[in-house]
C-alpha cells in the first residue's frame, strides 16, 4: 500500500508540474526552484550571539549562563527564515514534496558549512553527523525527510560520518504552531537513541532546516549526551 500511495504521489506531482510550471520561487523564471541568480542573492547571516539570550558569543556558541538550561555546545545557521524567499523554499520543500530545493540550498551553502570546522575547534573527520528524525508516519506521507538530505550533503562537505542513532517515537504537533513553552511540552520525551554504541564518546552535529527557539534541537541533544555523546551542536538552513 505504502508503494502505490507513494507512486500515486508522485505521478499527481508530476501531473501538476504539467498544468503548472516550475518556477523560480524568488522571480518566477520557468524550469527552476530556484534559478542561479536569485540563489545568490540571498542575504548570509553569520551567528555571532548565544542561540538562547541572544547575548554576543563568538561563533554562535551557548554562553555559559545558557548552558544549565539549552543542552547543545551551540548552533550554527545560515539564513533567516523571514526573508520571503527562503521561507517560501524551505515550505515548497517540505509540504510540495520538492527535494531538489534542499540539495539546492546546502550545496550553495557548502563553502560556509565547511568553515564551521574552525568553529568547532575539532578535527571535524571526527564528527558524526545526525539528521532530525521524522515519525515514521510523516515520512510515509512526505517520502523522504529533508534533514537526511541536508545531513547527507554536510558529512559529504565536511569529511565527516554520518549516521542514523535517534529516531522520533511520538508524532508532535508542528513547532510553528505553538509558544516557546508548549513547544517544550510538544517535543518532550519525542525522541531515543535508538544505537548508543554510534553516539558514544563522539562529537555530534545534529542538522534540521529550521530552528526557532531550538527547544527541538536541544531534546535531541539530551537523548544523545545521554547514550554518551561529548558534545552536540546544531546545524540549521535557516533561524526562524
Amino acid at each position: 500500500m505504502t508503494v502505490l500511495s507513494n507512486a500515486l504521489k508522485h505521478l499527481s506531482l508530476a501531473i501538476l508540474d504539467i498544468l503548472f510550471p516550475i518556477e523560480c520561487l524568488g522571480c518566477g523564471k520557468e524550469k527552476e526552484w530556484l534559478c542561479e541568480p536569485c540563489v545568490h542573492k540571498l542575504p548570509l547571516e553569520e551567528p555571532s550571539v548565544c542561540f538562547v539570550c541572544k547575548q554576543v558569543s563568538p561563533q554562535g556558541k551557548t554562553c555559559f549562563a545558557c548552558k544549565k538550561e539549552f543542552s547543545m555546545e551551540g548552533v550554527f545557521y545560515f539564513l533567516n527564515y523571514d526573508t520571503p524567499v527562503v521561507r517560501r523554499a524551505i515550505m515548497c520543500g517540505k509540504y510540495s514534496y520538492v527535494e531538489e530545493i534542499f540539495y539546492r540550498l546546502i550545496r550553495f551553502l557548502g563553502p560556509h558549512v565547511e568553515a564551521i570546522g574552525d568553529a568547532l575547534e575539532m578535527d571535524p573527520r571526527a564528527l558524526l553527523v545526525v539528521p532530525m528524525p521524522l515519525h515514521p508516519r510523516r515520512l510515509r506521507e512526505r517520502c523522504f525527510n529533508q534533514a537526511a538530505i541536508l545531513g547527507k550533503e554536510v558529512a559529504s562537505i565536511l569529511h565527516a560520518r554520518y549516521g542514523e542513532p535517534l529516531a522520533r517515537v511520538r508524532d508532535t504537533l508542528h513547532q510553528a504552531d505553538l509558544d516557546e513553552e508548549d513547544r517544550r511540552r510538544n517535543i518532550e520525551k519525542a525522541f531515543v537513541c535508538k544505537a548508543p554504541q554510534e553516539v558514544q564518546e563522539k562529537y555530534v552535529l545534529v542538522v534540521d532546516d529550521v530552528a526557532t527557539t531550538g527547544s527541538t534541537l536541544a531534546a535531541c541533544a539530551i537523548e544523545l549526551k545521554k547514550a554518551g555523546a561529548r558534545a552536540v551542536w546544531g546545524l540549521v538552513l535557516a533561524k526562524g
